[in-house]
């Protein structure tokens, strides 16, 4: 289930991290940003599956219109979900009970649309976002200060198991203990994936390749005819 939603500079979203419950009314006026923030976990199924010219290409227009206001030169996207209990039994730390997949989209020294960032990590949930969700009008997080960054560095309690940095991806095995971690590195370049591409190995890979499949084969939007519902019923 994914419990976690973020975007930074992403199409009509300034900013927004929220929480989710296993149910999840989305309510706000007209233009607030409520597609977009769907739109969030469609666009990383997107990437994931076909890579970042498909998820580019989904939408209207190029890159500069998924940016906030057409400004800047990058957004990032986020989502944290939690790791089925029969997964995390796998795991060398069975205390990393949430996956977070987060990439940065932006130009390169090129000026060519890439991926400039690109990571998944095993983490324990944070307590912020324990409990029970609160009810708010969308998107309250938008009178938040904004951060400069979503993004994250390894930390001592998290496990880097995907990465894409500079250009290089580096995949480590999520099952073995830190002594003696095993690591596999290559370049995919700036369109493609580092997740996408993930070995299909779900000994060495269980909670990522769950996370792979989750979003690109588990995420479905549904989109209600407004011109039938309009019509008389029979």
């Amino acid at each position: 289930m994914i419990s976690l939603i973020e975007a930074l500079n992403f199409r009509s979203l300034r900013y927004i991290s929220q929480p989710l419950g296993s149910f999840h009314v989305l309510v706000g006026p007209n233009a607030s940003g409520k597609t977009t923030f769907l739109d969030v976990v469609a666009f990383l199924g997107k990437l994931v599956s076909e890579g970042l010219e498909a998820a580019i290409g989904d939408r209207e227009g190029d890159f500069e219109d998924l940016l906030w206001r057409c400004e800047g030169s990058q957004f990032e996207l986020a989502i944290e979900a939690a790791v089925p209990e029969m997964i995390r039994s796998k795991l060398q730390n069975e205390n990393h009970d949430t996956v977070r997949y987060e990439v940065a989209i932006g130009y390169d020294e090129l000026m060519h649309t890439s991926i400039l960032h690109e990571c998944v990590f095993l983490k324990a949930k944070s307590p912020i976002h324990s409990g029970k969700v609160p009810s708010s009008m969308f998107p309250a997080a938008h009178r938040l200060r904004f951060p400069k960054t979503i993004l994250h560095r390894s930390r001592s309690d998290w496990r880097t198991v995907v990465s894409k940095i500079g250009g290089e991806d580096t995949f480590t095995i999520e099952t073995h203990k830190k002594s003696t971690i095993a690591s596999h590195t290559f370049r995919s370049g700036g369109l493609k994936s580092t997740l996408g591409h993930l070995p299909p190995d779900e000994e060495q890979f269980p909670a990522t390749n769950w996370l792979r499949t989750l979003l690109s084969e588990g995420v479905r939007s549904l989109m209600l005819d407004s011109q039938a519902l309009r019509r008389p019923s029979p």
